[in-house]
């Protein structure tokens, strides 16, 4: 296998990473694994399938016909998922109010409330992310002499 077929294993290796992880979110969103009640799972959920519908994985599990995203792309792609702000009616707090939406307990250093579901998996892609090693071309061209 040469340098370049090792590349773009890696590459097909990782988006077929974040395909999977990002199913397991959404079955997790519908089986009550992830988020703190009915609406924030519901809401979540929604912002996610709509995003991998965008992104064209919703029905796919593997990432093999994302040729026209790079890596960094779909990070980034995968990293842009916004839920919408939502109200809850806070009775126990102020009755007949709502409140927006903060999952407790409420980390306020988290960018969005999103991320923290998704930045495990992204933390392991970015990790793996090597790009191009010279040393992988180097080996590959003494090998075919």
């Amino acid at each position: 296998m040469t340098g370049v077929d090792r590349v773009n294993k890696q590459r097909a290796d990782l988006v077929d990473t974040i395909c999977v992880g990002l199913h397991d979110l959404k079955q997790g969103f519908i089986d009550g694994c992830e988020g703190c009640d009915i609406s924030c799972r519901t809401m979540h959920l929604g912002a996610l399938i709509r995003t991998m519908h965008e992104v064209g994985i919703l029905n796919h599990l593997s990432g093999n016909h994302l040729q026209c995203f790079s890596l960094s792309e779909l990070v980034n792609v995968v990293e842009a998922i916004q839920c919408p702000r939502w109200c809850d009616m806070s009775s126990d707090y102020y009755p007949g109010r709502h409140r927006v939406h903060q999952c407790e307990p409420f980390d306020e250093s988290e960018i969005t409330s999103f991320q923290k579901y998704t930045s495990p998996l992204i933390s392991r892609v970015k990790s793996k992310m090597g790009g191009l090693q010279l040393a992988d071309f180097v080996s590959s061209s003494s090998e075919s002499k």
